[in-house]
Formats: structure tokens, C-alpha cells, sequence
């Protein structure tokens, strides 16, 4: 008996829990109503609010609201056609925000000013937001910021597809994850366009400072008691975007790929608008405030309308700078194209160790002269720069200037050691009129040098130790110098003690070395079919002068214009040695009362091979 009581009692019981269960739903969905009505009546700034129909779910705690609406002032501000929030809590306080676990909506649109955007569908997770009036949270960026509708204060992830405008903009899907105080952990969006032609593929950032990158990059934060901080910090961790375009009234450029990591700044000295950047006080305070871990670009082509010119280069890389202190700069295969021909060329150049922090530094009413004064005195340094197969059309179809490589690495200590060289910088001789002048009698109708030079440079006296210095010529010869000298002036040319420190540059032990292939052949044939004479007329002559010339340059060696003439007659080395016992100052030089006691110090030797 018992047992069948209990049978019968078992579901009276469901039926009354199921009731009562049924009676709270029904007060609860009832609770939410009056809470929506007294939200929805009680919005700031004279905002009004309505909708088309409310469900809520006791047992999931789940709202649905259909057809809602915000306008101000008669004017739109927000409407969802279907909005669904799970599990919510709070009273929109700063101490309690509104949370939820999950919040879907299916057609959004929202209006700011003239703008309006429509957004298909979303899903955000983890949100929490302030009550409309509620104060906003320092490190909230800007254009987050909206206190008489809501501020979002974190977000665990959200979603948001067939994003679009009236402008003509549109995003096929946008998602960003893990947002609190202004910092964000990730983002990323695909297929980007606008009404301009503008289109971006996709692109992806990681730990995002908004608030930072808002206070230092827009102008509208550069008002007076801006939050602003002295030295760089972290605004971006990493950022990719893929397959952008982008289009203006001079022409559209584009690339495939770009990242950039390590991203850091401080605010600027002046807000960054058009007529600001410009100046060179805005570009050193720039070099100072924005700081680089790496950057590449890969494929970029530009092209302007005006001139129909397109630039291609594949790649672009910036390893570590800040602070006017560059790691490594290079820049892969550019070419410039006008009129479907290639005009200009790049094959690579690299430029690495690269400081300039003392010069950004320099007082900003610092001049040009005291600029390079300082430049000169260790205030600019670089370890090493290479450039490979340049090639630089001339005008009117006069032929191609073209380089094969020039490298020079710089090594600092108690004295900088340089190491430079230059290969096949070719020169057609009809690049300028006075090079065609000097080479077409001689029949060279292509110049091509080489250069190389080693040595060092002891900054604390001025001291320069060439180890080899040699300047080259196919087919016709080449120059080369060794030595020491002294007192090297560290000001510039057109300063006014340029002259009176060059003077005190001291000549030291040298040697001067030409080595003839062909030079010398080509200088005597053009002198005799000038002269209407034969190039043993011109040799003889030679021979004759070679005397005067001897006693001239080297007045204390009785065979210096027999080492003249044996080099006439067998052109291959000419060197003129110097052994002075100290180094002679150039001022010697200078004036004929003191030349030849100059000569004679030098102690001067001319010998032929």
C-alpha cells in the first residue's frame, strides 16, 4: 500500500514542479519586460527605445529580443532584427557591467553621424558592458567610446559576418578575440573593400594597445592634458595583411604581403596632420617615438597616373630600429617601368648597423654645418651597405649607366677600419658632353671602372692609414695610393676654418702608383692624328719634356726624367714614393716660398717597371 501511494504521489509531485517551474518562467519572462520598459525609458541623452517582441528563458537564462530599435532626436542610432543573449547578469554598473556568456544577433545596423553601418550576423562570448551614462574606463580607446549607448569593457571573442556601409565599404567577416581595458589579443578580417577600389584580402594583428595606437596616430587625441608618455611602448605585437590594393587621384599601388612585429611608440611632439609631417622637426621627433622589431613587404608595385611610370620591388625588410638606431635595411629587385619598358633597376641593396641617434638628439636649432660636424665626429655610424646590379637609363636614348656592386663595411674602435669596392660601374661616354669630349678621341666609347679601398681612420687626432686605395679602368689602366696622413679636417668644405685646418694636414709616407694597359698607347696615337704628326714624333716629345717634368716634380733624384723616359718607351708602372721622416704639413704646399723645401722634405722617389 505504501509503494502505490508512492506511485501515485511521484507524479503529483512532477505536475506541481512542473507548475510552479512554469509559473516562475512566466513571472520571470514578465521581470524581464518591466527591466527592458525601464531601460529602454530611462535612456540618456533623450535616446528612445522599443521592440517588436521579448522572450526569456528562466531555465537558460536566456533573452530574445526581435525588431529592436534606439533613436535620438528622431534620428536612428541602433536596430537588430534578432538579438539573443545568453546568461545575463549585472546592472550595467562599473562595479557590476552587464555580462554575458554569449550574445547572438542577426541584422544589425548602427549610426554615427553620417555614418551608417549594417552588419549580417554576430556572435560575441564573454562580453562585459557599461550601462548607458556610465563613466568610461581609463585605456578605453576613442572611438569605443560610447557612454550614452553602452561601453563594451571586455570581450572574450566575437564574430561578425557581411559587414557593409553606405560608402560603398564592405567586410565579408571580421573576428577578434580576448579585448579588456583597450588591449586586445588578437583580430583579424577578410575581404576588405570600398567604393575608392581599396581591397584587402585578409590581415590579422595580435596583441593590439588600441588606446596606444588611437593617442599616438590620430590627431583628434592631441588635445591639452592628453595622456601622453615619455619613452616607447608596446602597441602591436604582430600584424599581417595579404593582397592589399590601394588607389588615389595620382594612381593606385599594391602589394602581396606584409608583417610587421614589434611595433612600438610614444605620443608625438605635434599632432601627426598634413602639414606637420612634412617638416623635418616632425621627422626626427618620428625617428625618436616610433621603434620596430621587424618589417617585410613583399611585392609591392606602384604606379602613377600622371607619368604612367610603375615601380616593382619584390621585397622590402626592416630588422630592428628604435631610436634612430637601424639593425638592417634592404630592398630586393626593383625595377621602374614607363611605357612597357624597363627604365631603371635594382637588383639588391642592404644596409645594416646603422646609428643616428646623437643626431636626432641634437639641438633643433642646430645647423646644417654643426649637423655634419657631428655626423663626422661619430654622431652617424654605419656597419656595412651593398648595392648589386643597378642600372639608371640616360636621357634622349644616350645609353645605360649600370653598377655591379658596391659594398663598403665599417668596423669601429680606438680606430674605424673601412673596407669599400666597386665593380663595373659602366659609363657610356655620351653621358655628358665633357666625358664624350675627353673619351671619343681616345676610342673608348664605354667607361668602366673599379674601385677599392681599405684602411682606417683614428678619430681622436684625424689620422687616415690607406692601406690601398686603387681606382681601375678596363683596357686602359688604373691608379693606386697607400700612406698615411695626418690632421684629416673634420669640419665642412664650406666652412670658414676648412681651409686654415687643411693646412695642417700632414703628408706622410705614400706611394702613388699608375699601371698602364692601353692609356698611354691611346694618348699618343690621338696626340699624333691631332697633330698630323707620327707617334714617334709624339714619343720623342715626350722624351724631351720628360726632363722638365722630372726636375719639376721631383727636383732631388738626377734619374727621375730617365725613369720618365723608360716609362714612354715601355708603358707599365709609374710610382712616385714619399719617405719623409714626419708627416708635411699641406700648407707647405701652398706657396711658392716654401714648395720646394716641401718637395725636398717629402723626400721624393719616381721609379719605372
Amino acid at each position: 500500500m505504501p509503494f502505490k501511494k508512492a506511485r501515485i504521489a511521484i507524479p503529483a509531485l512532477i505536475v506541481l514542479a512542473a507548475a510552479a517551474a512554469g509559473g516562475s518562467q512566466l513571472w520571470a519572462e514578465h521581470q524581464a519586460h518591466v527591466t527592458v520598459n525601464e531601460t529602454l525609458a530611462n535612456l540618456p541623452g533623450g535616446a528612445t527605445g522599443r521592440y517588436d517582441d521579448l522572450h526569456y528563458n528562466l531555465f537558460t537564462h536566456t533573452l530574445r529580443l526581435y525588431g529592436l530599435s534606439i533613436a535620438r532626436a528622431g534620428q536612428p542610432q541602433i536596430a537588430i532584427r534578432k538579438l539573443v543573449v545568453h546568461h545575463l547578469s549585472g546592472d550595467g554598473s562599473v562595479a557590476n557591467p552587464f555580462r554575458s556568456r554569449m550574445i547572438n544577433l542577426v541584422g544589425l545596423d548602427l549610426w554615427r553621424g553620417t555614418d551608417h553601418i549594417k552588419i549580417g550576423d554576430g556572435t560575441a562570448k564573454d562580453v562585459a558592458i557599461l550601462a548607458p551614462g556610465m563613466p568610461v574606463p581609463a585605456g578605453t580607446p576613442r572611438w569605443l567610446t560610447a557612454p550614452e549607448d553602452g561601453t563594451p569593457i571586455m570581450v572574450g571573442s566575437l564574430t561578425a559576418n557581411t559587414i557593409s556601409d553606405e560608402r560603398g565599404m564592405s567586410i565579408v567577416a571580421l573576428s577578434l578575440a580576448g579585448y579588456q581595458s583597450g588591449q586586445l589579443r588578437d583580430i583579424s578580417l577578410n575581404q576588405y573593400a570600398d567604393k575608392d577600389g581599396n581591397t584587402v584580402q585578409n590581415a590579422a594583428a595580435t596583441a593590439v594597445d588600441l588606446d596606444g595606437l588611437d593617442r599616438v596616430f590620430n590627431p583628434a587625441r592631441y588635445t591639452p592634458g592628453a595622456e601622453t608618455w615619455t619613452a616607447p611602448r608596446p602597441l602591436l605585437g604582430h600584424l599581417e595583411i595579404a593582397g592589399l590594393a590601394a588607389k588615389d587621384a595620382h594612381g593606385d599601388s599594391r602589394f602581396d604581403h606584409l608583417t610587421l612585429d614589434g611595433l612600438t611608440g610614444r605620443p608625438f611632439l605635434a599632432a601627426p596632420e598634413p602639414e606637420t609631417v612634412k617638416t623635418a622637426a616632425f621627422a626626427r621627433d618620428a625617428l625618436e617615438a616610433i621603434g620596430i622589431g621587424n618589417a617585410t613587404l613583399v611585392n609591392l608595385t606602384a604606379q602613377d597616373s600622371r607619368t604612367a611610370a610603375i615601380a616593382k620591388i619584390e621585397h622590402i625588410s626592416v630588422t630592428g630600429y628604435a631610436d634612430g638606431a637601424l639593425g638592417r635595411f634592404t630592398i630586393g629587385h626593383v625595377t621602374v617601368q614607363q611605357h612597357d619598358k624597363t627604365t631603371a633597376s635594382l637588383g639588391h641593396f642592404e644596409l645594416s648597423g646603422l646609428n643616428v641617434t646623437t643626431l636626432l638628439h641634437a639641438p633643433a636649432d642646430a645647423s646644417m654645418d654643426q649637423m655634419v660636424a657631428l655626423a663626422q665626429n661619430g654622431g652617424a655610424k654605419i656597419a656595412s651597405f651593398q648595392l648589386t646590379d643597378a642600372a639608371v637609363p640616360l636621357p634622349d636614348g644616350g645609353g645605360t649607366v649600370t653598377l655591379k656592386t658596391l659594398q663598403d663595411s665599417v668596423t669601429y674602435g680606438p680606430s674605424i677600419q673601412t673596407d669599400m669596392s666597386l665593380n663595373g660601374l659602366s659609363i657610356p661616354a655620351s653621358a655628358t658632353p665633357d666625358l664624350q669630349q675627353l673619351l671619343q678621341p681616345l676610342g673608348v666609347d664605354l667607361l668602366v671602372l673599379s674601385a677599392a679601398e681599405r684602411g682606417s681612420y683614428d678619430a681622436a687626432h684625424g689620422d687616415t692609414h690607406i692601406d690601398e686605395s686603387k681606382i681601375s679602368a678596363e683596357g686602359l689602366g688604373s691608379v693606386s695610393l697607400s700612406g698615411t696622413f695626418t690632421n684629416l679636417p673634420r669640419t665642412m668644405p664650406t666652412s670658414d676654418d676648412y681651409a686654415a685646418a687643411l693646412g695642417k694636414t700632414g703628408i706622410g709616407a705614400f706611394h702613388l702608383s699608375f699601371s698602364n694597359e692601353t692609356l698611354v698607347q691611346k694618348i699618343i696615337a690621338m696626340l699624333a692624328k691631332e697633330g698630323g704628326k707620327t707617334p714617334a714624333d709624339i714619343t720623342d716629345s715626350a722624351h724631351a719634356a720628360a726632363a722638365f717634368a722630372a726636375a719639376a716634380l721631383v727636383p732631388g733624384q738626377a734619374d727621375a726624367g730617365t725613369q720618365i723616359s723608360n716609362f714612354i718607351d715601355n708603358p707599365k708602372v709609374l710610382t712616385l714614393t714619399a719617405a719623409p721622416a714626419a708627416p708635411v704639413p699641406l700648407s707647405t704646399f701652398m706657396s711658392p716660398d716654401t714648395l720646394h723645401a716641401g718637395q725636398a722634405a717629402l723626400n721624393l722617389t719616381l721609379s719605372a717597371e
